[in-house]
């Protein structure tokens, strides 16, 4: 079912070309504070909304106008159907999809919440939508953009699946320590590429594997990694398989 929101008049955001460290948008999900050009990733389900969560601090010791701006990169768009819904949160009030730039005030060293909402389209799909915050202040601006990126890697085999011919379901899944999966090979291969990505989309794991034909078990050391939601890739050549962990540490 959607949310009901409050529209708001668009905010025309001024070019600002200062950069400052006095206003940061914080991820919930792993503390990790937002610089620009981060991907965050998330995972829908089909017509319900998926909401990630993120905190604005004010670090300095004055105000800060703090403009946002949301632009949309894609939205799911199935045939006959809705398509994806866009919208994002400040504090307790919420703008409709139609709000593209809205402009907040923030007292020194107030924080304030911060959400991006997708409600996704009967069939999920690929969506991709840009935010960039401006943080003006009496002597200094902060900006920075990120992007959130919802269902980016396909669950299973690519299409060229001529060498890696079938990747199982990760087990344990969630996992409270290493993980295993199973991968089936046509022949024998060396040099497969083993990646973990987290949900900002940078690489934390990455080793090189030997497989025989058939099915092989690779080990995932993935005990001393964060607890969040990570992608785990194998890659030969251009054939690429995906799959989604959950890691509980």
């Amino acid at each position: 079912m959607k949310k009901i929101y409050i529209s708001t008049v668009a905010l025309l955001i001024s070019a600002l070309g200062l950069t400052g460290q006095n206003f940061q948008l914080i991820n919930n999900q792993n503390s990790a504070i937002i610089a620009t050009g981060d991907i965050v990733i998330n995972q829908t389900i089909p017509d319900q909304t998926a909401t990630h969560h993120f905190l604005m601090k004010n670090t300095s010791a004055v105000t800060r106008t703090v403009a946002i701006r949301k632009t949309i990169v894609a939205l799911n768009a199935p045939p006959a159907e809705d398509p994806a819904l866009a919208y994002f949160c400040t504090g307790e009030l919420c703008y409709d999809a139609s709000t593209m730039n809205v402009s907040i005030n923030l007292a020194a060293g107030d924080t304030m919440t911060f959400t991006t909402d997708l409600d996704e389209a009967i069939i999920a799909g690929y969506s991709e939508v840009n935010y960039k915050f401006s943080a003006r202040g009496p002597a200094d601006t902060t900006t920075f953009d990120f992007n959130m990126k919802y269902n980016p890697s396909p669950t299973g085999i690519s299409k060229n699946t001529s060498v890696l011919s079938g990747l199982s379901s990760i087990f344990p899944n969630p996992t409270t320590g290493n993980a295993f999966m199973n991968l089936n090979s046509d022949r024998e291969i060396s040099g497969v590429q083993v990646s973990i990505i987290n949900s900002l989309g940078a690489r934390v794991y990455s080793k090189e594997v030997n497989l025989s034909n058939g099915k092989n078990i690779i080990t995932l050391e993935t005990d001393n990694l964060n607890a969040g939601i990570y992608f785990v890739s194998v890659r030969y050549g251009s054939t690429l398989v995906t799959k989604k962990l959950t890691v509980l540490n």
